[in-house]
């Protein structure tokens, strides 16, 4: 969910309404860093089928990791995003957080932010404005890192240490405002207001499902994850906006490496009835299948859903003040 606002309630009544939201946990705000400028490019989006025995031992160790800045965890599965240096790192870190003794199948996506390979990280605008009949989105979607920072460039990003202050403070905001419910004050600052314009750090608002669906009505029930192998003539440009432009699914998550795709979306677990003027659907496998190889598509009821970790970068800030480290 974007920022900014849709220009359709007075300002002061756009406020109290994001307060209000903000206070019952229906959305989330935060300031995302740039991962590529923390010098930690690689996102690592992991689902996991933990042993019911240790299925909260492992949540727990997800969660204490400054790594680990998005966790979901449910009864059967667990989601989470992970930062890393590089794709060895990545690897290494991901199989010292998913040990043999704990999970009886996993499923790990690497991305690579410097090659906008997340080009929707946890944007729920595009669903949100499919559920609620508001029309096209305005600005959906919000790719990881900010559009502004997205480079093909593979080198060494140093931020300097009037930079780091900055970023470190900005994610900090929301969680010292939160008890006030402000959604994180006004910014005065000259390098935090810099640190926004030139995409080092962006203002997110984001959607929390889990808290929506249980005071909307006919909310989507869950979320599903769809994975599966590129075939290979097929580009992951092309997949996304067959998707979008299908009406069938808009991804809250699209990531992208190493020949494979993760998606994220809303899912209904029981069908709406269609006007018989509608458009007939087509089949979202039939979408998949041109470009997909290996299609797997995992459910997590929304209602089993525990958000353990949600957006948090402060301890990852921590970590990485004297530069990023190996594991």
């Amino acid at each position: 969910m974007p920022a900014g606002d849709r220009g359709a309630l007075p300002r002061r009544t756009e406020q109290t309404a994001r307060q209000r939201a903000i206070a019952r946990d229906w959305v989330l705000h935060r300031y995302v860093p740039d991962p590529v400028a923390l010098g930690l490019p690689i996102v690592s989006f992991v689902l996991a089928q933990p042993f019911t025995e240790r299925s909260e031992e492992l949540a727990r160790l997800w969660v204490g990791s400054p790594f680990c800045i998005a966790a979901w965890a449910a009864s059967e599965r667990l989601f989470g995003a992970f930062l890393a240096p590089s794709i060895e790192a990545a690897t290494r870190r991901d199989a010292a957080l998913t040990p043999a003794q704990m999970v009886h199948a996993l499923s790990v996506l690497r991305a690579d932010a410097r090659l906008g390979a997340v080009p929707v990280y946890f944007d729920f605008e595009g669903a949100w404005s499919r559920f609620a009949a508001l029309g096209a989105p305005l600005a959906y979607p919000h790719p990881l890192p900010p559009q502004l920072r997205a480079s093909p460039s593979v080198g060494p990003v140093r931020l300097s240490s009037g930079e780091q202050e900055t970023v470190v403070r900005l994610v900090h905001r929301p969680f010292e405002y939160r008890q006030s419910g402000s959604g994180g004050g006004v910014l005065s600052g000259v390098r935090e207001r810099r640190a926004l314009a030139s995409g080092l750090v962006e203002r997110r608002y984001f959607l929390n499902p889990v808290a929506v669906s249980r005071w909307i009505a006919g909310f989507p029930e869950s979320v599903a994850f769809v994975h599966g192998d590129f075939t290979p003539e097929s580009r992951p440009s092309d997949l996304f906006r067959e998707l979008v432009t299908s009406g069938e699914i808009t991804p809250f998550l699209f990531a992208f490496g190493q020949g494979r795709v993760l998606i994220g979306t809303l899912s209904r677990q029981r069908v709406r009835p269609r006007p018989a003027t509608a458009r007939p659907e087509r089949n979202v496998l039939a979408i998949l299948e041109p470009y997909l190889r290996n299609i797997q598509v995992d459910r997590l009821p929304l209602a089993a859903i525990t958000p353990a970790k949600q957006h948090v970068f402060v301890d990852l800030l921590r970590e990485s003040a004297d530069g990023p480290r190996d594991c």
